[in-house]
């Protein structure tokens, strides 16, 4: 199980600098190839409210395993989770900082939202 922990950790790795800096190219283990596409195709479907990305149900990666023929084990299912968890904390992170920057910039007489923030938000 150590080298799936340790898969785990690349992945995580390589999807939080792909946010980090989303032109950059990202390097992928050869051994977390299919993980790294199950997440993607996961994450393209997820639902986007106003909270930000909800986290990928276990529902979607069963049914994700069903339709492609995958069968995933349980260590792969946590790698995915992790992925996600790191996902859903870089945008919770991002709201943050644009809600303290909306707090910074408020002043009495100017409107509280500008595009430049609402672009920072969204």
């Amino acid at each position: 199980m150590k080298g799936g922990d340790r898969l785990k950790r690349q992945l995580v790795t390589a999807l939080k600098d792909h946010l980090a800096s989303p032109t950059a190219r990202v390097r992928v283990p050869e051994a977390g190839e299919i993980l790294w596409q199950a997440f993607l195709e996961l994450d393209a479907t997820r639902h986007v409210g106003d909270a930000g990305p909800a986290p990928i149900t276990f529902l979607e990666i069963e049914a994700w395993c069903r339709l492609k023929g995958v069968p995933f084990q349980p260590h792969h299912i946590e790698t995915l989770r992790a992925m996600d968890a790191a996902l859903v904390a870089h945008f919770l992170e991002k709201a943050k900082k644009a809600v303290e920057a909306l707090k910074r910039q408020r002043r009495p007489g100017r409107p509280s939202m500008n595009a430049a923030l609402f672009d920072k938000m969204f």
